[in-house]
């Protein structure tokens, strides 16, 4: 007898989504219903007299002109290698903000520096930055739309079968949350700890925590999910 496939929801934007699904490939039944769409502000930003600039999503990077050999500093490997793409010296990378921001305070690079973000963020890494000394402010170049769920994907959440949902961000959850109860077994898998912590308003029935807030890390956790539930 052929067993069914597994069901895997991506909610991330179209194109982080799209290549998810990818490396997911033939393991599971993928439905794509991203919760946020990317939108720029419409204009580059005048870096000014930034010494330097603060990366918090590679969604940033295409949106800021090229880098020409000015200094970056990154969270995300991902972040990073797009960003020495466009032309950016990537000085310094780390796995999420708070650790970024921790190590911009014990090695304080010369500022003033500048935070490019979306328009919707955790905490506020300029001010924080300002507060231990390290002159730094913020743009926002892109917007983050917030979406409904597609038709599939209600069907899919509306089943009692189980669905892996693989979580990139506490505002995902926030909005997933918006739009239950769902009837279905619901498989998380968080970036992180926060990640997870936010996932409860969708009251999951099963959560893994990737064992580091990166891409490699989640696809690992991802994968193991979804050997657990495909039968040999």
């Amino acid at each position: 007898m052929i067993q069914p496939l597994p069901n895997v929801l991506l909610t991330r934007p179209e194109p982080d989504s799209r290549a998810l699904a990818t490396w997911i490939g033939g393991r599971a039944r993928v439905v794509i219903s991203p919760l946020m769409e990317i939108a720029p502000v419409g204009r580059v930003p005048d870096l000014g007299g930034a010494r330097g600039v603060i990366l918090t999503s590679r969604h940033a990077v295409p949106l800021i002109g090229p880098g020409r050999g000015r200094q970056a500093f990154v969270v995300g490997e991902r972040t990073a290698q797009v960003a020495r793409e466009a032309g950016w010296d990537v000085a310094r990378v780390a796995p999420d903000a708070e650790t970024l921001l921790a190590a911009l305070v014990a090695q304080p690079p010369d500022g003033p520096l500048l935070h490019l973000r979306g328009a919707v963020v955790r905490g506020d890494l300029a001010a924080r930055l300002s507060a231990a000394g390290i002159e730094t402010a913020d743009r926002v170049v892109y917007h983050q739309h917030a979406r409904k769920l597609g038709t599939e994907a209600r069907e899919m959440l509306s089943g009692t079968g189980r669905v892996i949902l693989p979580l990139f961000s506490p505002r995902s959850a926030a909005l997933l949350g918006n739009e239950a109860p769902f009837r279905a077994f619901l498989d998380v898998v968080a970036l992180s700890p926060a990640v997870a912590d936010a996932a409860q308003v969708v009251r999951p029935d099963a959560v893994t925590v990737a064992e580091r807030p990166d891409l490699a890390a989640l696809k690992a956790a991802l994968s193991g999910r979804l050997d657990a539930v495909t039968p040999p």
